[in-house]
């Protein structure tokens, strides 16, 4: 009699222990899932800063001059152009804001801007 009940608290043990793992293997997967989605995020945030000090190194080492509320794109060799650009725009204060654009494969956008007085 002893003997059948521990084996039935051996089935109970292992149940409870495979449970316990089972949730921490599912937490594990969640934080690793969000980590890749946000490092991909910050990743093309990065590059779309780059591509708008980029577009400030171009814009300025060329000698181009806008006129006010006019608007230029700047298309980088060596990238896709649909993808990886630079918009200028010069509003009517004078402002000079260069916005680097990186569209990723699902068809959202990333944008940082640098702003010059």
């Amino acid at each position: 009699m002893i003997e059948a009940n521990k084996k039935g608290i051996a089935l109970a043990v292992a149940l409870v222990l495979s449970v316990v793992f089972l949730i921490l293997g599912i937490a594990y997967l969640s934080f690793v899932g969000r980590d890749y989605f946000l490092n991909g995020v910050n990743h093309e945030s990065l590059q779309a800063y780059y591509l708008a000090k980029s577009g400030v190194n171009y814009y300025t080492n060329q000698g181009f001059f806008l006129s006010p509320n006019s608007t230029m794109t700047i298309q980088f060799s060596g990238m896709n152009p649909q993808e990886y650009f630079c918009v200028v725009n010069r509003g009517s204060n004078g402002q000079l804001v260069f916005q680097g654009v990186v569209k990723n494969g699902n068809g959202s956008r990333v944008s940082r801007s640098i702003t010059l007085p």
